[in-house]
């Protein structure tokens, strides 16, 4: 299944409806630290893998071998026993494309093809926008303790006019970031605000000053130009903030948790220390 939006709201979905058994659903990324004993704990159930494509051939053959018998062995173990699983496999690149360039197994590949659903950008899905919209202000009236009770005609048909070309993780961002600021009530039009530049448009801010890029080397790579401004301006606001993480990604309309990424990518936690001792908090 090749993915144009997070599978994972595709798949909450499906848990609900599945009633008539309880299921046990686990959501693993390949990509992360290898894991054992995830097909034992999913038995009679669902087990759900992310990014197939991070894989390492190594363990492509393992999986393979297990859905071929239905049948695992413990770690250290000699004895084998069955399993039932269901299986969902999602990538976020063409599996065909995977299979010419050898990223995954012919075999795996073949296995796994047995309904292939593909899910369209949601520029081609505005329909869907409402349901999204609803159970992301439901997740985040919990997370942040809002009592949002909705959203305006206006402003959904603002959401709907728009292209979305960052689809479902953008209206996640734009609807989080409208409830970072909104404590109750409903989500009006000029609540909302779109990133023009996807990633790195929120910090384009016409009343913020901008500290000056670095011209000085003409070679340097524009992704590497790019993150050093990103990090002037983060520290920048930080300071003035005296690192409150939270004031800061207010102020640049972000949303905390990017905010929180981006602190940890550029590993800026020293830094916010040492603002916080020289400001005696």
């Amino acid at each position: 299944m090749r993915r144009s939006t997070p599978t994972t709201v595709i798949i909450r979905p499906y848990r609900k409806r599945s009633t008539s058994k309880i299921w046990l659903t686990l959501y693993y990324d390949t990509g992360a630290v290898d894991r054992e004993g995830l097909f034992e704990l999913a038995d009679g159930g669902i087990l759900f893998l992310d990014e197939i494509n991070s894989l390492p051939m190594s363990l492509q053959a393992k999986l393979l071998r297990v859905i071929q018998d239905q049948k695992i062995r413990r770690v250290g173990d000699v004895k084998e026993f069955k399993v039932e699983v269901k299986l969902i496999v999602a990538s976020n690149t063409n599996p065909k494309e995977l299979l010419n360039k050898n990223k995954i197994r012919e075999d795996l590949y073949y296995r796994l093809s047995v309904l292939n659903v593909e899910l369209s950008p949601l520029r081609k899905r505005k329909s869907d926008i409402p349901i999204l919209v609803d159970h992301f202000i439901e997740d985040f009236n919990d997370v942040f303790g809002k009592l949002i009770t909705g959203i305006s005609d206006g402003a959904l048909d603002k959401l709907k006019n728009y292209s979305w070309p960052g689809n479902i993780r953008e209206l996640r961002n734009v609807i989080e970031r409208v409830m970072n600021k909104k404590d109750t009530g409903l989500i009006e039009e000029d609540d909302i605000r779109f990133n023009s530049f996807n990633e790195n448009s929120h910090l384009i801010n016409k009343n913020y000053s901008y500290p000056p890029l670095d011209n000085s080397d003409t070679n340097t790579p524009f992704r590497e130009i790019i993150e050093k401004t990103e990090i002037k301006i983060i520290k920048n606001e930080l300071e003035n903030t005296s690192g409150n993480i939270s004031k800061a990604a207010r102020n640049l309309d972000m949303p905390q948790q990017t905010m929180s990424n981006k602190i940890k990518k550029y590993q800026l936690e020293k830094y916010i220390l040492n603002i916080k001792l020289l400001n005696n908090e």
